[in-house]
């Protein structure tokens, strides 16, 4: 694991939203099934703590779903968008290790480049790509 001590923020079923301090990111530690109802509700309170907490890395950890109906909509790319509005330059997402289908994660990467999303097999990868990341100062 790339986290010293992570201290936990916020939680709603299927995902806990924790920050590393030493690292200064957001994780969200997504688990379990997810439903496109549930997922909308676990982005919600992603957002909302993006919005609070103004921090400028997430790393989205999927490793930990067991399934996934979710797809992403129109209301997903908003998302994206009020994201990267809320101050996140790097998203960094970890692929489920299930055969989920791949779409979800793919088109992420279609959105308008802001925050940069990008993709990673595995949590270690992830975290080594993230720390490299400059974030500018204000």
């Amino acid at each position: 694991m790339c986290f010293d001590e992570l201290e936990y923020v916020r939680e709603v079923p299927g995902l806990i939203i924790s920050y590393d301090r030493t690292n200064q990111w957001i994780y969200a530690d997504w688990h379990g099934e997810h439903t496109p109802e549930s997922s909308t509700v676990a982005c919600q309170a992603l957002l909302e703590v993006a919005q609070e907490k103004h921090y400028a890395k997430i790393l989205n950890d999927n490793s930990n779903i067991t399934h996934s109906t979710a797809r992403i909509t129109d209301v997903g790319w908003q998302w994206m968008r009020d994201i990267y509005a809320a101050g996140v330059l790097f998203f960094v997402w970890v692929s489920p290790t299930t055969a989920m289908d791949e779409q979800m994660r793919e088109n992420a990467l279609r959105s308008s480049g802001r925050p940069f999303v990008v993709t990673f097999p595995d949590l270690a990868s992830a975290c080594s790509w993230l720390l490299r990341q400059a974030v500018p100062n204000d």
